[in-house]
């Protein structure tokens, strides 16, 4: 539901309590974005809300045990807060002329490519130190550790798996990768059938509701993007097959490049340099993208929504699913060359890697793509190919 022309992502508070509002393809992000702002500082003290705490937000109850008057107050305060001139203002870039190389009237406003993180180190690493402290804050290493002994486990049967019965690995990949396909079919009938192209560059690069979710998730895109093609450009594995990149997205994309690369038996120390830095670069880029997240963060606590948030039309969802999706694959791949006889063969000792491996998938999926694919032309020799079982980057 749609509260004026000028933001058309904001929405009513009453109409997550209609019949039926579970329905609306909308409502997990609507319903994600009302319960950050009922948990912020400033709007429990206006509005007379319970206190809650960063790993205990406000939900929806807080709205609805409110008398009517006061509903009304809160409805008014969030629908303004929302307005996209008041989004523009605070999601805009610290100093975002500083540095920046957009050229688009849209991004100028708010910023989305800038130079500021290689020209500004101790600017930098004040937002990672602030970033620290988001993560401590909201109690994040806290919500992630029930997860990880499911995810090293995952990631230690795939590898032995990998030395046995290397065809369900394959298979088990190969499932991301169809959903994967799935997601770009979706999203080219958004684009050429239901006229998505016409906005596609402003709904992936300005943010049109605060905290937004979309500028460090399309950024991170890119980073997937240029890894493919840096790849098709200068390394020569995957033949032929590279015209397959045309055909689909940088997810399955992204898959094929690293594969080859781990399974490539020419080693090259100018293109694992180039890697690196372009990993590195990327993730300059993306810096001034999260801290106008952690501005967000400066009124209560918004990691619940951190990837809802990037689900707010077509465009920016293909991005931020592509990106959660495509970690599934390439973290196993990843794993799996750290045990592999024809990968880094670390034998046991790989045991120690997994965690910081995985660490660094879902922090910059980006990064972690550069990082491997390095690591692998440093140490290419031709036995490497023994990694590419079914032989999918030699031949046609």
């Amino acid at each position: 539901m749609q509260s004026s022309k000028e933001s058309p992502y904001a929405f009513n508070p009453k109409s997550l309590m209609s019949e039926g509002a579970e329905n609306n393809p909308n409502y997990d992000w609507q319903k994600t974005l009302f319960e950050i702002y009922l948990s912020r500082s400033d709007v429990i003290a206006e509005h007379g809300l319970a206190e809650c705490t960063y790993d205990k937000p406000n939900d929806i109850k807080a709205y609805t045990d409110l008398s009517n008057e006061k509903k009304a107050a809160l409805e008014a305060d969030f629908i303004k807060q929302q307005t996209q001139s008041e989004v523009d203002q605070k999601a805009a870039y610290d100093d975002k002329l500083l540095g920046s190389i957009d050229f688009l009237s849209c991004n100028k406003k708010q910023g989305y490519f800038s130079l500021r993180g290689f020209t500004d180190i101790p600017w930098v690493l004040s937002v990672f130190e602030r970033e620290k402290s988001w993560k401590k804050k909201e109690k994040i290493s806290e919500k992630w550790n029930s997860k990880v002994p499911g995810i090293v486990g995952l990631c230690m049967a795939m590898a032995h798996m990998r030395l046995h019965l290397p065809a369900v690995v394959y298979a088990f990949n190969g499932l991301f990768v169809a959903y994967m396909f799935f997601l770009f079919a979706k999203w080219a009938k958004h684009v050429f059938l239901e006229g998505g192209l016409a906005t596609w560059w402003t709904d992936i690069s300005v943010e049109r509701t605060f905290p937004g979710g979309v500028r460090y998730f399309s950024i991170d895109y890119w980073s997937m993007v240029c890894a493919v093609y840096v790849w098709a450009i200068f390394d020569y594995t995957g033949g032929t097959k590279m015209l397959f990149m045309v055909l689909t997205s940088a997810g399955p994309q992204l898959v094929l490049a690293v594969h080859c690369t781990l399974s490539s038996p020419s080693p090259s120390v100018l293109l694992g340099l180039l890697y690196l830095c372009l990993g590195v670069a990327w993730v300059l880029l993306w810096v001034p993208s999260q801290k106008a997240w952690l501005n967000g963060a400066d009124y209560g606590p918004t990691y619940n929504g951190r990837m809802g948030l990037g689900c707010h039309n077509p465009n920016i969802s293909f991005m931020t699913w592509s990106i959660m999706i495509v970690g599934v694959p390439l973290l196993v791949e990843f794993c799996c060359f750290l045990l592999h006889p024809s990968g880094l063969n670390l034998g046991w000792w790989y045991l120690l890697a997994l965690y910081p491996t995985g660490y660094l998938t879902i922090r910059h999926i980006g990064l972690a793509c550069y990082v491997f694919m390095s690591l692998a032309k440093f140490t290419a020799t031709p036995a490497r190919v023994g990694f590419d079982e079914y032989g999918l980057c030699t031949g046609w």
